[in-house]
């Protein structure tokens, strides 16, 4: 499922409050500055997402040979 918790455009750092202790945070999206709604827990995230949804590159993993 396509949702903002493994989305590359999500931004934790940019977080607004909302009421009764929701909050939204960043979108780094064309055309977006937010996420589509508000959450009140991060685990939120994995339900929701965007027509904008692009997957968090992966990190290579550096294998040693001995």
């Amino acid at each position: 499922m396509y949702s903002c918790a493994d989305c590359e455009h999500l931004d934790k750092t940019k977080k607004e409050q909302g009421n009764a202790g929701s909050y939204l945070y960043g979108c780094n999206a064309p055309d977006r500055t937010y996420i589509v709604g508000y959450i009140r827990h991060d685990r939120e995230l994995s339900l929701q997402g965007g027509s904008c949804w692009k997957p968090k590159e992966q990190k290579a993993e550096q294998l040693t040979f001995i």
